[in-house]
């Protein structure tokens, strides 16, 4: 049994998606929820796209009290994926950072945590935002290769209460409808 196993343990360990450290777990200061995710090296796109497979998207970072808290998650001091860019292939410039996730998908970033000259577009080609846990933000090319990123998972919107009788309503007219045509 165990030759069939390590196979599998292999396999799993080398999975990019690997799971996360830790359930998700939510700021009071705006009630979303957020989840460090541990895998191997990826790039920017891919984590964008691996956020979204999981329901959430790269964080997006509005406030300083948002940031502190993403940084206490982060005991491992991993460089990690954000949302933000300055890529002209999510409609900004060069220079003008925006969130090209989550809720501020095409805002411009008004909070920040750059470190020290950044951001700098060395070698004129890094437009992605990581979060650099000393504990300040840096500008990398888009294929750098990173082994985290920080998912952000917004509040569901809670239906009414009437929901449910709305609904029962809804389908018990399409069976009347329905026997009324046949």
């Amino acid at each position: 049994m165990k030759a069939f196993l390590a196979p599998l343990a292999a396999c799993a360990a080398l999975s990019p998606a690997a799971p996360a450290i830790a359930a998700p777990v939510t700021f009071s200061g705006n009630g979303h929820s957020y989840e460090l995710v541990l895998s191997l090296p990826v790039t920017w796109d891919y984590a964008k796209t691996e956020a979204e497979t999981r329901g959430g998207y790269l964080a997006t970072v509005t406030s300083q009290e948002e940031w502190d808290f993403i940084v206490a998650l982060n005991s491992g001091n991993m460089r990690a994926w954000l949302g933000g860019t300055d890529s002209t292939d999510y409609g900004t410039t060069e220079g003008n950072w925006i969130w090209a996730t989550g809720p501020e998908t095409g805002q411009a970033i008004t909070f920040n945590a750059w470190g020290a000259g950044e951001p700098n577009n060395s070698g004129g080609n890094e437009h992605f935002l990581e979060g650099w846990w000393n504990p300040y933000w840096n500008d990398v090319p888009g294929a750098t290769m990173l082994e985290a990123y920080i998912v952000e998972y917004a509040p569901a919107v809670p239906l009414p209460a009437s929901a449910p009788l709305i609904l029962a309503g809804l389908g018990a007219f399409g069976v009347f409808h329905r026997r009324r045509q046949g």
